[in-house]
């Protein structure tokens, strides 16, 4: 689609630190990347389930960022707590701290004109909601633990739904008013299945779901 065409601009080289490389590549999502990334190119929203530990949250935002993709890379977490702790381990694995901010309440947060990945409560996305509906400064919103299904995360996949749905026409009329958008729903269990099948939710048809299997062997992942 003309949508899917244009969702990329140029790779971006990352040059990481050998042992962190070493580490990341030891992740199940790892040897995913490739189908990962086909399935967000192709579709507008699409369901990523992986076990808590299999790297979804830190790995994804990179592959994006990697494929070249414009604007912010922004992901959700239930918890204030989780969103810093994963902002300063993907800047930390990135070699480039700068390239990565969090936002929660009560924080000023880290955003700045270097930002590519934006890790934030799904508070602050609602409340970004209030003053952009389409959020036109994001390519690519991860909703993070959606099986934890807080009311937030509710509201989110139904608003998000539509929004996807509205920038994607919005761009295909004009590529230059605004980037297509797309839409990661992560999840550690298989109840997200009940979502993405939600035909009120998705009546163009059930977003695709990509299973990442549990590793073989424990990973230490050294800060």
């Amino acid at each position: 689609s003309k949508a899917a065409s244009n969702l990329q601009a140029k790779f971006v080289l990352v040059e990481r630190d050998p042992v962190i490389q070493e580490q990341r590549e030891q992740l199940p999502i790892f040897r995913e990347e490739q189908r990962i990334m086909e399935c967000i190119r192709e579709n507008p929203v699409c369901c990523l389930v992986g076990e808590t530990g299999s790297g979804k949250t830190t790995q994804v935002p990179q592959f994006c960022l990697e494929a070249g993709y414009e604007g912010l890379i922004g992901i959700t977490q239930p918890r204030r707590v989780a969103a810093i702790s994963m902002a300063q381990r993907v800047g930390l694995e990135l070699n480039n701290p700068a390239w990565v901010s969090y936002q929660v309440r009560h924080d000023r947060g880290t955003l700045g004109k270097d930002t590519r990945i934006k890790f934030m409560t799904d508070g602050i996305l609602l409340r970004e909601l209030q003053s952009d509906f389409l959020l036109r400064r994001y390519s690519i919103i991860c909703l993070d633990e959606a099986h934890e299904r807080n009311l937030n995360t509710d509201i989110l996949i139904g608003m998000l739904s539509r929004i996807v749905k509205l920038r994607n026409k919005l761009h295909e009329r004009d590529p230059t008013a605004v980037m297509p958008l797309r839409l990661v729903i992560m999840s550690a269990t298989l109840d997200v299945e009940r979502i993405v099948n939600n035909g009120r939710l998705f009546p163009d048809g059930t977003p695709p779901v990509i299973r990442v299997e549990a590793r073989q062997h424990p990973v230490t992942i050294h800060w």
